[in-house]
């Protein structure tokens, strides 16, 4: 690894994370290039122990190091989240070829199911007609046999007659009248009793056709006959008609459009930020750098400081009776992160906010207090300004995008110390700081 990346990493150990990640060693080179290139040009040479001894001896070339060094990291990630974009593209794009193809094979087997079933149902149609017709032509015939005084007209009548007149006269002897023979217990009682259930088996099937044939040729007969074939008829046209509208809609279908996330504008990616990761120690430094050590201006309504911690803090801090000025300009540096992350930090809920956006607020908290900072932050999301940050704050910043946030803030920021009797004494370090920790809220943001 090159010494350069060494001191990169030593600036924004973020920086190493990317050289390192496996995510990225297809362009390893030209990541290791760019930091390079940035080392060299923040500190204004090629020998990597002149370049670390200019950071540690100038702060200014260390903070616009990490600047360039976090644009350099924001640039890496956005071009990760096209990248990611893209293969998203094209993986849509494939699903939405197969869910055209699957579309199109669907209306397909639609219309040849249908198909199949208009011919089944024309095929019924036809074998009912053609039955209709074959009764009818049966009909017609007798009936014109019986207009022309032919002598086969007078066979339906006569052989009715007989069959009728049979199945009744033996119906009647059975019931009237005893019949030993049927109940002698003999091969010649048995033999007959099979007779006579043959006999009035075939004359009772023979009943039944007469009846069917008589009733059957009626003129009420002939209506039903009508009504069937018209109600038939007519349930036929219908489920053509329904067919039809089903295979226009089916045709009409729209095409399936799946949007292409490369043609809409991508929300930025935002993650929790753990416990374990460098959101506070990446924030406080800028924050340690911009308060500078101790400091008793006379002017200054918060009295002595020392890293921004003031003498009434620090007094809060401790909790002892009294305190002198020397205990704030003995503080060392650990005692600081630790107000810090106590007193601002968690006071504003920083570990939930999005990066960039955590530290302008966290600045912002430092120099004018927690209450001020949140409340502006909430005036920037549009909600209650009571102070606190709690749940509907943060639901109300993951609403809004973090860049306008980060702007619009730096804006409100400004003016309040434009109202402030003291600016004409520190105004020009306040907004100079105001500037410098907008640029680097964005550089995290994502080099905007």
């Amino acid at each position: 690894m090159s010494p350069f990346i060494a001191i990169a990493g030593s600036v924004l150990p973020e920086i190493l994370k990317i050289v390192l990640s496996k995510k990225h060693h297809g362009s390893v080179d030209v990541v290791s290039t760019a930091i390079e290139d940035a080392v060299k040009e923040a500190t204004s040479t090629g020998d990597p122990d002149g370049a670390s001894k200019v950071i540690a001896q100038n702060p200014k070339v260390a903070a616009d190091l990490r600047i360039r060094l976090a644009e350099i990291a924001a640039e890496v990630e956005q071009a990760d989240r096209e990248a990611e974009r893209k293969a998203e593209a094209d993986q849509r794009q494939f699903e939405l070829g197969q869910l055209e193809a699957s579309h199109a094979q669907a209306m397909e087997m639609l219309k040849t199911d249908l198909a199949a079933a208009e011919s089944k149902r024309q095929h019924e149609l036809n074998e009912f007609k053609e039955r209709l017709s074959d009764v009818r032509d049966a009909r017609r015939g007798f009936e014109d046999l019986a207009i022309s005084g032919s002598k086969f007209a007078w066979a339906p009548p006569v052989i009715s007659t007989i069959i009728v007149a049979g199945f009744f006269s033996i119906l009647g002897v059975l019931l009237l009248f005893e019949t030993p023979l049927l109940e002698a217990e003999s091969a010649q009682g048995e033999r007959l009793f099979q007779i006579v259930n043959i006999v009035i088996g075939a004359l009772t099937a023979a009943f039944a056709t007469v009846v069917s044939f008589w009733l059957g040729s009626s003129q009420g007969s002939k209506q039903k006959d009508i009504d069937t074939m018209s109600v038939e008829s007519r349930r036929v046209v219908s489920e053509e008609r329904r067919e039809q509208r089903l295979l226009e809609q089916v045709a009409k279908a729209p095409t399936i459009q799946i949007p292409t996330p490369l043609s809409q504008p991508q929300p930025t990616v935002r993650t929790r930020k753990l416990a374990n990761e460098t959101g506070f120690s990446r924030c406080i430094e800028p924050i340690l750098e911009a308060e500078g050590g101790f400091v008793d201006h006379p002017e200054d309504p918060g009295g002595a400081t020392n890293m921004g911690i003031t003498f009434n803090t620090l007094k809060a801090w401790r909790h002892p009776d009294s305190i002198s000025v020397d205990d704030v300009r003995n503080l060392t540096k650990d005692e600081a992160k630790q107000i810090y992350r106590a007193n601002y930090w968690n006071a504003l809920s920083c570990d939930d906010l999005p990066d960039g956006v955590d530290l302008v607020a966290f600045d912002f908290c430092v120099n004018a207090g927690p209450g001020r900072s949140a409340k502006t932050l909430q005036r920037v999301v549009g909600v209650k300004d009571d102070g606190v940050v709690g749940p509907i704050t943060l639901a109300a910043v993951a609403a809004v995008d973090p860049e306008h946030i980060i702007r619009r803030f730096s804006e409100l920021r400004t003016e309040f110390y434009q109202g402030l009797p003291t600016f004409a004494t520190f105004g020009k370090g306040w907004l100079r700081r105001v500037r410098n920790v907008e640029a680097e809220a964005l550089a995290l943001l994502g080099g905007k």
